[in-house]
């Protein structure tokens, strides 16, 4: 996520498009980022709000 600089390795792996909207890719790895705990505690739940945000993060590091 951008801003945090965790070095927790306590990480949690977090669908970016919400397997409730978009089960169709629920298993598709292009659709899953890791995250530390905290940040996937706050994302979770309210995927739709972190949707632009988490495809830019993975788009940048595809780069």
């Amino acid at each position: 996520m951008p801003g945090c600089y965790s070095q927790s390795r306590d990480i949690a792996a977090h669908h970016i498009y919400p397997k409730k909207k978009y089960p169709e890719i629920q298993f598709d790895t292009a659709n899953g980022i890791t995250l530390c705990k905290p940040c996937h505690e706050e994302t979770y739940g309210r995927e739709e709000q972190f949707v632009t945000m988490l495809v830019r993060v993975v788009q940048t590091m595809d780069d």
